[in-house]
C-alpha cells in the first residue's frame, strides 16, 4: 500500500461517521450533497483496493497511486451525479478498468478477443463482462516476465502440452510447469482483487 494511503485521513470522526452510515447508498446521497465526510468514508473503504487492482494490472506503483487519486478526484468532481448509483463498487471498478485501458492500446486486444473468442481459464471468474475480463487478463499476461508470458500463451492460446512447450523452447518440463503455475497464481490474485468490486 502506498505511503499516501498509509498517511491518509485516519481521523476517528470519519470512522465514527462511516460506522453510523454504513449503508453505501446513504453515503452516496450525502456525497451528492457535497458531504466531505461521506467522500472520506468511501475513500477509506475503496482507495487501497482500487490502487492494488490498478497496480496488479500496470505493475507500476507510482502510476497506480496517480490513477487512483485521479479516479477519486473525478468522483468528487462528479459527486452530484452519484446519488442514483446502486453499486458503488461496480461503478468504481469500471472507472479503474477504463483508466487501465487508457494506459494501453486496447484496440488490438479488443480485435483479438472479438475474433478468437474465449481462451481456456482454470479458475472461477467474477461476474463481469467476459470481453472486459479477457482484456484485463490479456493486459496482465502482457505484463508478465517474457518467458512466463511466452509459456503461458503457448499453453493456453496454442493448446500445447507442457512437454511440447519444453521441447520447443529447449527447457526443462519442470520449468514449464513452474512458469504456468506462477502465471495462474498472478491471475488468481488479480481476480481476487477484481472480485472485491462485485
Amino acid at each position: 500500500m502506498s505511503e499516501r494511503f498509509k498517511t491518509a485521513i485516519f481521523d476517528n470522526r470519519i470512522f465514527e461517521y462511516y460506522g453510523m452510515i454504513s449503508d453505501e447508498r446513504t453515503l452516496l446521497r450525502k456525497l451528492a450533497q457535497g458531504d466531505r465526510e461521506a467522500f472520506d468514508a468511501l475513500y477509506m473503504q475503496y482507495a487501497a483496493k482500487t490502487e492494488e487492482f490498478i497496480y496488479r494490472m500496470l505493475k507500476n506503483r507510482s502510476e497506480a497511486e496517480d490513477i487512483t487519486h485521479d479516479i477519486f478526484l473525478k468522483i468528487w468532481q462528479m459527486r452530484g451525479t452519484l446519488a442514483d448509483i446502486d453499486r458503488f463498487g461496480t461503478y468504481l471498478f469500471r472507472m479503474a478498468r477504463n483508466a487501465v485501458y487508457d494506459r494501453f492500446d486496447s484496440r488490438a486486444v479488443r480485435a483479438k478477443y472479438a475474433a478468437n473468442g474465449n481462451p481456456s481459464v482454470d479458475f472461477e471468474l467474477p461476474d463481469i463482462d467476459n470481453r472486459d475480463l479477457l482484456m484485463l487478463i490479456d493486459i496482465a499476461v502482457a505484463k508478465m516476465p517474457e518467458q512466463r508470458r511466452r509459456i503461458f500463451r503457448m499453453s493456453r492460446e496454442e493448446g500445447l502440452s507442457n512437454d511440447e512447450i519444453a521441447l520447443r523452447l529447449e527447457i526443462n518440463r519442470r520449468t514449464v510447469e513452474n512458469q504456468i503455475s506462477r502465471a495462474l497464481s498472478e491471475l488468481r490474485k488479480l481476480l481476487t482483487v477484481i472480485s472485491f468490486f462485485f
